[in-house]
């Protein structure tokens, strides 16, 4: 966990600048349930993967989002 402040607080506060609003967003948490996941991606996040993961499995989904933010 983070201490401080959430990944939605964080990833709404880099969607709502415009500087920072482009900025790919992945969730890598332990928090699974369906209402984690939904918060997450209502809040702009591109991608949420849930512990534990396999190396390769993240490696994948962050090679997918790259290439969908580098080809818009």
């Amino acid at each position: 966990m983070m201490p401080k402040m959430k990944g939605r607080d964080v990833c709404a506060r880099l969607k709502a600048n415009p500087e920072t609003a482009p900025i790919p967003v992945v969730f890598l948490t332990a928090l699974g349930l369906a209402d984690h996941v939904k918060a997450g991606m209502d809040v702009g996040a591109e991608d949420y993967i849930v512990k534990p993961f396999q190396p390769s499995e993240l490696k994948e989904r962050i090679a997918v989002c790259l290439a969908r933010h580098s080809n818009p």
